[in-house]
């Protein structure tokens, strides 16, 4: 008999499912990964055939029978046959760099070259000890001078055969490699790179005064395997590069790019061989971690995001056109097509399933599954959740997720609790989440909104935080307009982002009864940061100093700005080890200071996500909203 999750359960509740999966070259097996097993599956027999201790596996694009994959403690690379004997290559690399570890499956930073002889990766290096030397100043004051570390990152090719390391090249002392691709011929590789290639480490006075952050440089690197030689292929732009793949033919290099400058909405893209010009090939989605090339090399097959739904598109690299191949509600992510051009592989996790995966024929589109972590769920009993449309306040129609008692509908009886997703950009999908199941349980409902600052439906510009909290208050209003909540009885949260903007919110409008908040920056260190930079721009008149700067739209988005507006009960959740507890402190110190009710928790030894402190944190979210949203009435 199903039954409902319990705050037990949050934590471990086996919301995951596979995390990254690869087709063989000839489409007859399926290799994928579950909590640090590799699995490798027969589609002719629809059998397991084995499965061992591993993560990411990646098949060989000429040898169908045989896999590289990292150790789930990613200690190197391990070549493995079908008939199951293995090798382990670079023993003293270092650790593998896994881009994607938590998140989705891809292993940006490993790529087998076209022949199946060499494989390359970034690895991390042990950091050089720092070099430091100590004089005192005429005042007595020690002081210590620490030349700036090394980057620790390292490209290396590895011998397939061999296990040698046969290339090796390290980026710039402040600058990381973030993705890497090889050409066809296997003389070079592109490299995606961010940071400065300047060898003196980034200043603080490069932050942006129109921004209110530090914009960070992008490079595209073409190196030579046989000389090391570096080309700059694009850069430095402080536009966002995404994951990059060279056509089987060799004549066009795509890759995820943002044309807006400062900004992130990456789109599909590709370049020729010999130009440095990026051209987009399609606007209407949000692309840059997925690209595999049809054999014929003009086809592209890309992770499409789209309102609160990723998709697997097929882009026409001549014609400019595009069409959705898999459409399912969630995350669809793409893992590998077919050496014939007749197969895809995906996992796909939605609002009522774990990430399972599937074979899909391109041609008919029928699916089937592989996977069955799906399963794990009967045991309980789920809420409905489905996927809302609303138009904002200027006609732009937006999604979120609304979360209700099983087989129940959205009911004004019930409190709500509108949740703020973090990010912002390409963060919200339209997936299960524990916390909403449990929500439910103990008798709320729950709204979880996408804003336009997700770049998820079209450019927005930035800062996006009166925009975004324009986009709540109208999916609100569209709720209570169809009779779905009660504006009486709602409560608001948010995570990282999601609070940050919750801040504002809340310096908005007293709609919320109460509000809780963790792991953001509210604003404290960001106007720190404008202060000096109006006072090293000011200029003395008449014995005055007087400010020549404008203050920039962002100043007007912190939500400690507006401390002194907030009528809402305010919980605080912040990690030691996280964005600076001064952040959250100070935060709550001004409310406090304007006299509104606040509590702050800081959480001792713990980071972005308290993990350890995971059930106290909920119990005491679960206390403020049953006080503000439950006893008051």
């Amino acid at each position: 008999m199903s039954r409902p999750i319990t705050i037990d359960e949050v934590k471990s509740f086996p919301f995951t499912g596979v995390r990254g999966c690869h087709l063989s070259l000839d489409g007859k097996r399926v290799a994928y990964d579950y909590r640090g097993n590799i699995t490798i599956f027969d589609l002719n027999n629809w059998c397991a055939e084995t499965s061992f201790d591993g993560a990411f596996p990646r098949w060989s694009p000429a040898d169908p029978n045989v896999l590289a994959y990292v150790k789930s403690d990613r200690s190197g690379i391990f070549i493995r046959h079908v008939d199951g004997t293995e090798r382990h290559l670079g023993e003293s690399l270092g650790t593998v760099q896994t881009e994607e570890w938590a998140f989705g499956g891809h292993l940006n930073t490993l790529d087998w070259s076209f022949d199946g002889k060499f494989l390359a990766m970034v690895v991390d290096r042990e950091p050089a000890e720092k070099n430091m030397s100590s004089n005192e100043d005429t005042d007595g004051i020690e002081v210590v001078n620490v030349s700036p570390d090394a980057s620790t990152d390292a490209l290396v090719v590895l011998d397939v055969s061999t296990g040698a390391v046969t290339f090796e090249s390290s980026p710039a002392a402040h600058e990381t490699y973030c993705n890497v691709a090889w050409h066809p011929s296997g003389k070079w590789l592109t490299v995606v790179s961010n940071g400065s290639d300047s060898p003196e480490p980034v200043d603080p006075s490069d932050f942006s005064f129109e921004t209110g952050h530090l914009d960070p440089d992008w490079h595209l690197y073409d190196i030579d395997v046989r000389d090391g030689q570096k080309k700059s292929r694009v850069g430095p732009r402080a536009n966002e590069m995404g994951l990059i793949k060279w056509s089987p033919n060799g004549t066009k290099l795509a890759l995820g790019y943002s044309p807006y400058v400062g900004e992130v909405r990456p789109l599909c893209a590709a370049m020729e061989r010999d130009s440095n010009q990026i051209e987009i090939l399609s606007e209407e989605y949000f692309c840059d971690q997925v690209l595999y090339w049809s054999p014929d090399s003009r086809k592209l097959y890309v992770n499409g995001l789209k309102g609160l739904s990723e998709r697997v598109v097929c882009v026409d690299t001549v014609s400019k056109s595009t069409e959705e191949v898999v459409d399912w509600t969630g995350r669809t992510s793409l893992s590998g097509v077919s050496q014939d051009g007749q197969t895809l592989l995906i996992h796909w996790t939605g609002l009522n399933n774990l990430s399972d995966v599937y074979v899909v024929s391109i041609d008919s589109g029928e699916s089937k599954a592989v996977t069955h972590f799906t399963d794990q769920l009967n045991v309980y009993e789920l809420p409905t959740s489905e996927v809302v449309e609303w138009p904002s306040y200027d006609g732009l129609v937006l999604q979120g997720v609304v979360v209700s008692p099983h087989g129940q509908p959205m009911s004004p009886d019930r409190p709500t609790i509108v949740d703020l997703h973090g990010g912002p950009i390409g963060a919200g999908i339209a997936i299960s989440q524990p916390i909403w199941n449990w929500l439910v349980s103990e008798g709320f409902q729950v709204f979880a909104p996408d804003f336009r600052g997700s770049q998820q439906y079209q450019f927005a510009e930035t800062p996006a935080e009166d925009m975004n909290y324009r986009d709540l208050m109208s999916g609100i209003e569209w709720l209570v307009q169809n009779g779905k909540c009660d504006p009486a009885k709602m409560g608001l949260t948010g995570f990282s982002y999601g609070a940050y903007l919750g801040s504002y919110v809340v310096g908005q409008t007293s709609c919320f009864r109460a509000a809780v908040l963790s792991g953001a920056d509210y604003g404290y260190m960001g106007l720190f940061q404008l202060g000096l930079h109006v006072a090293r721009n000011a200029v003395r008149e008449d014995d005055k100093w007087k400010a020549t700067l404008e203050i920039p739209a962002w100043y007007f988005m912190q939500g400690i700005y507006y401390a002194d507006r907030v009528e809402t009960p305010v919980l605080l959740f912040q990690g030691e080890h996280d964005i600076p507890p001064i952040e959250a402190k100070m935060y709550a110190t001004y409310l406090s200071d304007a006299g509104t009710e606040v509590e702050y928790v800081m959480y001792k030894g713990e980071g972005h996500i308290p993990i350890s402190a995971n059930k106290d944190r909920l119990e005491r979210l679960l206390r403020w909203f049953r006080k503000y949203l439950v006893e008051s009435d």
